[in-house]
C-alpha cells in the first residue's frame, strides 16, 4: 500500500506499508499532529519504520478505501475542470458530520474515474486526489540510509 497526502492545512505525509512494516515520512505539521512523543532522532532521517501492529493515530491508515455511506440525495453539479481535465462534481451531505459535505469529482471523458474528493465541514477540510489509474505501482522500501527504525528507540520516546 502506498498513501500520500497533502492537506489544505499544510500537513503532508507519505506512507508505504510493505508486509508488516510501515515506512512513514511526514512534514513538521504531521509531527505536531502525530499524537505521540517524538525524539530528536526522528527528525534526522526522512523516513520512520514502524511495525504495522503499532500504528496509532495519524500513522494508522488501516485501509486505503474511502469509507463513505450516505442515504442523502446526491446533487450533480455543473461541469468544471481539474488540472485541465473535464469533470462532473457530485455533492453529497456527509451524514457523519452534521455540517459536512463531500464533493466527488468524476472524469467526464474516457473512463469515469474518481479524480478528487473534497470533504468540507465547519472544523475540518480535506482533499484527496487520485491519479495514475491503470499504471503499475512498484512500492519499495526507502533506502536503508534514509530510515530510522522506531524499534531502535527507547519505549518512552526519549533519547538514551
Amino acid at each position: 500500500m502506498h498513501v500520500r497526502g497533502d492537506r489544505d492545512d499544510g500537513l503532508g505525509t507519505e506512507q508505504r506499508r510493505i508486509g508488516e512494516a510501515d515506512f512513514i515520512r511526514g512534514n513538521d505539521i504531521y509531527f505536531e499532529m502525530w499524537g505521540r512523543e517524538t525524539a530528536p532522532a526522528m527528525r534526522e532521517k526522512p523516513w520512520l519504520k514502524s511495525p504495522v501492529s503499532s500504528a496509532v493515530g495519524a500513522d494508522a491508515p488501516a485501509d486505503c478505501a474511502w469509507p463513505f455511506s450516505s442515504s442523502a440525495k446526491a446533487t450533480k453539479g455543473e461541469p468544471t475542470e481539474i488540472d485541465g481535465k473535464p469533470v462532473i462534481p457530485v455533492e453529497v451531505p456527509n451524514e457523519n458530520v452534521s455540517d459536512g459535505t463531500d464533493t466527488f469529482y468524476i472524469a467526464a471523458e474516457g473512463k469515469p474515474y474518481l479524480l478528487k474528493v473534497v470533504h468540507e465541514g465547519r472544523h475540518h477540510q480535506a482533499t484527496t486526489k487520485f491519479s495514475a489509474f491503470d499504471a503499475p505501482l512498484d512500492v519499495r522500501p526507502p533506502a536503508a540510509a534514509d530510515v530510522l527504525d522506531l524499534s531502535s528507540l527507547p519505549q518512552d520516546g526519549a533519547d538514551e
